[in-house]
């Protein structure tokens, strides 16, 4: 009988420590993307301001066609 009790024991936490492991994995794949979106966000916000100056560049020549620059 407690064999058969420890072998249940065992299974059970066989089943918890493999839910654990593919929360850990979950949690690992969910930082690596929230990285790799960060660095997503970043770059354009940075493509986002270099526009905004070209533009502004270009709002000042079409107001002002006669500047050369």
């Amino acid at each position: 009988m407690m064999n058969v009790d420890m072998d249940a024991v065992d299974a059970e936490n066989q089943v918890e420590l493999e839910e654990k492991t593919r929360l850990i994995n979950q949690v690992l794949e969910l930082q690596h993307t929230l990285e790799d979106l960060s660095a997503r966000v970043d770059a354009v916000k940075e493509e986002n301001l270099k526009l905004k100056s070209e533009n502004q560049v270009l709002g000042q020549y079409i107001k002002k066609p006669h500047v050369c620059f």
